[in-house]
């Protein structure tokens, strides 16, 4: 049974709503505030934008007679919700911006930590070492060690990591790392 108090009526309530979405995506695309907040900026710069281009539409075709004058406020919906259209899609270009840095060097920095390991080295440590050596690709690994580092235990800080990650070859390295762990492999 549907309860009826609990329905918005406000079908704009919907459009600038936080969802669950889009919490994970501002979190994987590592933008540090909240939903609600976000949306809020986002509606701001959006509203600046159209009045912005309303105000030069309306100018630009004040001088004519008529009612082209009239276009500005005819525009000025359409461009806020393609601004904000436009805005709300900035997560997903900081995600695919995300995945292909991680991809193009997780390789060097996955093969460098393999051999810190080979050579005896404890896997944090070794995570340490590659974290510092490999510019961007020991960026993602510094990450899960400043977890650690803070007090998470690094199963923990691994699996936040996994389901985290942008890039499908960096969760293929931290499920490997994490079946070892589990299992008791060195």
């Amino acid at each position: 049974m549907i309860n009826m108090a609990n329905i918005s009526l406000n079908p704009f309530q919907a459009l600038f709503a936080p969802t669950p979405e889009l919490k994970r995506k501002l979190k994987m695309a590592h933008i540090g505030i909240e939903p609600k907040r976000f949306i809020r900026r986002s509606l701001t710069l959006s509203a600046y934008l159209a009045i912005g281009i309303s105000a030069i539409i309306f100018f630009a075709f004040a001088r004519q007679s008529g009612g082209l004058p009239m276009l500005s406020l005819y525009s000025f919906p359409f461009v806020f919700l393609g601004s904000y259209a436009f805005m709300m899609k900035t997560p997903d270009v900081y995600i695919l911006r995300r995945r292909k840095d991680i991809d193009k060097n997780i390789v060097f920095a996955t093969r460098y930590l393999i051999l810190k390991m080979d050579s005896g080295q404890p896997l944090l440590n070794s995570m340490i070492s590659a974290s510092r050596s490999y510019g961007i690709g020991g960026k993602f690994f510094q990450e899960i060690v400043d977890e650690v580092q803070l007090g998470k235990p690094i199963e923990q800080a691994l699996e936040e990591a996994h389901r985290s990650t942008t890039s499908r070859l960096f969760q293929l390295v931290l499920r490997q790392i994490l079946n070892a762990l589990r299992t008791g492999i060195d």
